[in-house]
């Protein structure tokens, strides 16, 4: 199909094709709803389609946990430093962390706060197995107000960008 030409529901189902089918379509292009004519529009060539982007958040998502874990376990002299306050870099871990798992499993937000929360806890508590690091409660509970921000932040975007979406669908 070119990108002028026009298809009426009525012929699509003459046809016997499911404009359903070709909504999702996102690399081949989407169909349009123009004054109620069904317009078909290439996709850009750079579009990531959905499910690339979704398995990209949650290889990152996996991946900065396992860098954390690096960080926390290892001895401090391997210990990577970011910022200058040790506070800051554990809240905004966690809040990075807790912000990529939302991301990467919307629809499973109690298990992403099960998943991030408990990774604060049980890493301070590993932490106290090894020798020359200490976990303390303080510790744990910045990496949980941290892991907590990023969920709420993430989940209030998702909120936000489906409430745009339904917004819209209603033009």
């Amino acid at each position: 199909m070119t990108r002028a030409q026009k298809i009426t529901l009525g012929e699509m189902r003459i046809r016997g094709e499911r404009p359903l089918g070709l909504l999702f379509n996102y690399q081949r292009g989407h169909l349009a709803k123009i004054s109620g004519v069904l317009t078909w529009r290439r996709a850009s060539p750079y579009a990531i389609s959905r499910s690339m982007f979704q398995k990209v958040i949650v290889v990152l998502a996996w991946a900065f946990l396992a860098f954390i874990v690096f960080g926390t376990i290892s001895p401090l002299k391997d210990r990577p430093t970011l910022l200058s306050s040790a506070d800051l870099e554990r809240i905004g871990a966690f809040a990075i962390l807790g912000g990529l798992f939302c991301l990467a499993y919307p629809r499973h937000i109690i298990l992403v706060c099960f998943m991030v929360l408990g990774s604060a806890v049980l890493l301070e508590c590993l932490q106290t197995l090894t020798l020359d690091r200490h976990g303390t409660l303080l510790d744990a509970a910045e990496k949980i107000v941290g892991g907590a921000f990023g969920i709420f932040a993430a989940g209030a975007a998702l909120c936000l960008r489906q409430r745009k979406r339904s917004s819209q669908s209603q033009i």
